[in-house]
């Protein structure tokens, strides 16, 4: 029964992790391309 306590916290954990690197990944992604997006549009308007 202990066994299977562990796997699920195990599993969780894995989850957890694997979650937030892919947000970490996505943020990433999407921070220079926002960047980007707004400095065109503040020089399109100078």
């Amino acid at each position: 029964m202990n066994y299977g306590y562990e796997a699920i916290a195990i599993g969780r954990r894995i989850l957890l992790e694997l979650f937030r690197t892919y947000r970490t990944l996505l943020l990433w992604v999407i921070f220079p391309i926002s960047m980007l997006l707004l400095n065109g549009f503040v020089l399109a308007e100078g």
